[in-house]
Order: C-alpha cells, then sequence, then structure tokens
C-alpha cells in the first residue's frame, strides 16, 4: 500500500534527511518488492560462451560459473540498483588446488585474458572503506580452448610476432650497427654483444613491467621471452655474421702469407 520506502518510514515516525540513506533505503525496497540483487553482474555485457548463476538455500547469488574461449578478450560489468559511491574495483584470486596453476589474468580495469586452459576463481569487490555500499561476487571461470581458428587468435598471433618478436629484433639492429663501428677488436664486439643482450633481456621486462599498471594490459613472463628471443635473434645473427668475416678475413690472410712465402722462395 506504500508507494516507496519514504512512506513506509513516515508512517513508522522515522524520517531521516540523509538524501544517500533514504535512496539505498529505496533499493532495498526495490529488492524486496521486485525480487531483484543488489549485486548482478552482467553476463550480457560480458557474453561468456555459458554461464550458470548459483544461488543459495535464500535465493542470494552464491557464484557464478563462466566459460571461457581461450585467448579470447572480456570485460567484466556490474549493474546494481545502488550505485556505490566509491568506484574502486578489486580482483582477489580465490586459493587454488595444490599445484594448479592460474589461467585467468584480471587487471584494474576489469579486462579478463586467459593465460592457459583450466579452471580459476576470483572474487570481485566493488566499493571500499569510503563507500556507502561494497559489492562482493565470486566467478569460477572454466576456460577452454576453441577448436575454430578465430579472429582473436590471429590478432595474438599477429601481435606477438610483430609487436613483440619483430618489434625487439628490429630494435637490436641499432644496438649491432653501433658495435660494429665503433669497435674494431673482435673479443670486444663480442663482448659488446653479449651485453647488449643483457640490455635487451632489461629492456623487455621493463616494458611489461609498465603493462602491469596499465588498463586494460597485462604483463606475463611468457611475453618477456618473446622480446627477449627477438632481440637475441638478432644478436646471435650479428655474431655469426661477425664470425663469418673473421673467418673470410683469416683465410685471405692465410692466402696471403703463403702467396709471399712463395714469392719469396
Amino acid at each position: 500500500e506504500y508507494s516507496s520506502v519514504k512512506d513506509i518510514l513516515s508512517n513508522v515516525g522515522y524520517y531521516n534527511t540523509d538524501i544517500a540513506y533514504l535512496d539505498y533505503c529505496e533499493q532495498i525496497y526495490r529488492k524486496l518488492e521486485y525480487g531483484l540483487d543488489l549485486d548482478e553482474l552482467d553476463m550480457e555485457k560480458m557474453a561468456p560462451s555459458k554461464y550458470d548463476v548459483v544461488k543459495k538455500e535464500d535465493g542470494s547469488v552464491d557464484y557464478y560459473r563462466v566459460d571461457l574461449e581461450y585467448a579470447r578478450p572480456y570485460q567484466i560489468y556490474i549493474k546494481t540498483l545502488a550505485s556505490s559511491t566509491s568506484g574502486t574495483w578489486t580482483f582477489r584470486r580465490l586459493a587454488s588446488n595444490e599445484g594448479q596453476t592460474s589461467c585467468i589474468r584480471i587487471d584494474k580495469a576489469g579486462h579478463v585474458s586467459s593465460t592457459g586452459i583450466g579452471e580459476d576463481a576470483y572474487e570481485i569487490i566493488y566499493g571500499g572503506e569510503d563507500s556507502l555500499q561494497t559489492y562482493k561476487q565470486v566467478i569460477r571461470f572454466h576456460v577452454a580452448r576453441n577448436s575454430r581458428f578465430t579472429y582473436q587468435q590471429l590478432s595474438i598471433l599477429v601481435r606477438k610476432s610483430l609487436g613483440h618478436f619483430g618489434l625487439f629484433a628490429f630494435t637490436a639492429i641499432f644496438s649491432v650497427i653501433f658495435i660494429f663501428f665503433a669497435f674494431r677488436r673482435a673479443w670486444v664486439r663480442y663482448a659488446a654483444l653479449g651485453v647488449s643482450g643483457v640490455l635487451g633481456f632489461s629492456l623487455a621486462g621493463f616494458s611489461e613491467l609498465i603493462q602491469l599498471y596499465t588498463p586494460g594490459r597485462a604483463c606475463a613472463w611468457k611475453d618477456v621471452g618473446i622480446d627477449s628471443a627477438g632481440y637475441m635473434a638478432t644478436i646471435l645473427l650479428a655474431a655469426f655474421v661477425f664470425s663469418v668475416i673473421l673467418l673470410v678475413r683469416f683465410v685471405i690472410h692465410k692466402k696471403q702469407a703463403k702467396k709471399k712465402d712463395t714469392d719469396g722462395e
């Protein structure tokens, strides 16, 4: 018979002028009236392959079981009837079975990326200590390999081969050119190539570390390895070319020396 929670509070003789509190009570009233959860995850926007909502005995959400395709990016969305006063996202990985490695990575902006095949679980917290409402939900992920070759997989292949391996291989060319013209002795060149390889590995690690604090990106040791492999490919090729040049010079020098000895006789 009451049109809003404000009418209810007025009827019982209590009326708080705190607008935020009244709005929050209004959302509770709507939850009781329409049976809506205050902290639902928007699976329609996330668009997983399949999902199930596992509920408790009282009808509230216990956790979400979500199936994802490997190598496909996803985004977590939350829909709340009462807006949190804090925009803070927190993603806490739940304890897994012994020996089970993580197959899901979630950055601070809610971007989900798969790092392997398997199962993983995260607790999602929206809000903080200073917020009026804090929402928590648990997602249990199941990542399966897609049998068909998708555009996302092609994108990852191109990005890994050109954006990581190719870019660092090209960067190492400048180091090789500098070493070739800056040093004349062979052992100095080889030593400089070794130092350049170490610097290349450091550069790869630093570039991935930056992505750890970049929204929508994630760092991975695998990417460090791909970057370093691209850099070292150029370094090793340069070392091979230097060795061939030294060998050719040595053979030419030996022939010239032999010819001089023959002419002297």
